[in-house]
């Protein structure tokens, strides 16, 4: 059984940060679609093993993957911090792990492939792999926006199956749409 591991926190893909290659014996797997930002108790069911859904997407090995970027929670989160370590102590799987990023720290995923290089390696003797689970947002930044500004990114609601555009201006919800 590979070894499963969780990056939590903000995430987002600059496409100016391109791709990046899925390194020997892991995958990535996404439970939200590209561009879709994901609901945190959404989050808290993948992390704990509650979700009854598949994800969206797997890359596995030596695959191309957008070179996303993990944001750690800001000081003020520290309860969502504190919940997501509670919600993966509560996964029934003891091949797990939980990798929350110290507050405002950025890495993208090809230099977290460059970090856990020799964990990578440990693991494929151990475990057979690593896959890495993208409990962030995928939110996908546009030439010149201001983050947060521009209604591009929907939340994906996961259990509810639905999509929930914001004005995020104007703090409202423009509309509720199904997933298909």
């Amino acid at each position: 059984m590979s070894l499963t591991v969780f990056l939590a926190g903000h995430g987002e893909w600059d496409p100016e940060n391109g791709f990046t290659q899925v390194p020997r014996g892991c995958s990535v797997a996404f439970y939200t679609h590209h561009a879709k930002t994901l609901l945190t108790n959404a989050a808290y069911q993948v992390v704990d093993g509650t979700y009854g859904g598949e994800p969206e997407n797997v890359i596995g090995e030596y695959k191309q993957v957008p070179n996303m970027t993990q944001i750690g929670f800001v000081a003020a989160e520290n309860a969502i911090r504190t919940d997501f370590t509670n919600h993966h102590i509560a996964n029934p799987n003891p091949v797990t792990r939980l990798l929350l990023l110290p507050p405002g720290m950025r890495v993208n995923l090809s230099q977290l492939f460059i970090l856990l290089d020799d964990v990578v390696r440990t693991a494929i003797v151990q475990h057979g792999g690593i896959d890495f689970v993208w409990c962030c947002c995928r939110y996908v930044l546009m030439k010149g926006e201001i983050r947060g500004r521009d209604g591009f990114n929907a939340t994906e609601d996961l259990i509810a199956d639905r999509y929930i555009f914001r004005d995020r201006v104007a703090n409202m919800i423009l509309g509720i749409h199904p997933r298909e």
